[in-house]
């Protein structure tokens, strides 16, 4: 009668718990005298300790600042190499600007100086190939400029000077053509 009594005072067990457990978890449990059940009980009495759980608490901070270390290492390495970077980008900015500046080197300069060239050369390839392309000594140049003024004022414009300065750009290069042409 007394195990009938014992076994109805117990707790009725409804629930089933699995987990699972890599090779040497599982044989550290088995070669632990404690039953499964036991080791479970004395992990919670230990877990309800209050200094298991500064302990806990003092791992996790312990953990968690050799990661801050090794990242804050890693960004001060990686802050160092962009620094040197930069030091290294400035040098060569001041290599080549001491380049630039010895040869005069201008964008807006060399652009401007190229829109001009190419207006003067279109002009004088419409002049050349459209206007008198038998090089007829009737159609002169200076005909050309006053008949096809709105042309000359466009192409003017097109590259930024005054009709005057333009002219006087392209009776030059005229000039030099006339020279290759009598040198070939």
């Amino acid at each position: 009668m007394k195990q009938n009594k014992i076994k109805s005072d117990r707790e009725k067990k409804k629930i089933l718990k699995t987990f699972r457990v890599d090779e040497t978890k599982n044989r550290e449990i088995k070669d632990n005298p404690l039953t499964i059940p036991e080791l479970i009980d004395i992990a919670l009495l230990i877990t309800k300790d209050e200094d298991f759980q500064k302990v806990r608490k003092v791992q996790s901070l312990e953990t968690e600042n050799n990661l801050l270390k090794e990242r804050k290492f890693n960004l001060e390495s990686e802050l160092e190499r962009i620094n040197n970077r930069m030091i290294s980008n400035e040098i060569e900015i001041e290599e080549l600007k001491k380049t630039i500046n010895d040869k005069e080197f201008d964008l807006a300069k060399k652009k401007k100086e190229r829109d001009i060239d190419n207006s003067i050369q279109a002009t004088l390839d419409y002049y050349f190939k459209i206007y008198n392309p038998y090089n007829n000594p009737l159609l002169s140049i200076d005909d050309f400029m006053i008949i096809k003024e709105t042309y000359i004022k466009s192409q003017a414009s097109r590259c930024g000077l005054d009709e005057e300065e333009f002219s006087k750009k392209l009776l030059a290069a005229y000039e030099e053509t006339k020279v290759q042409q009598v040198l070939i």
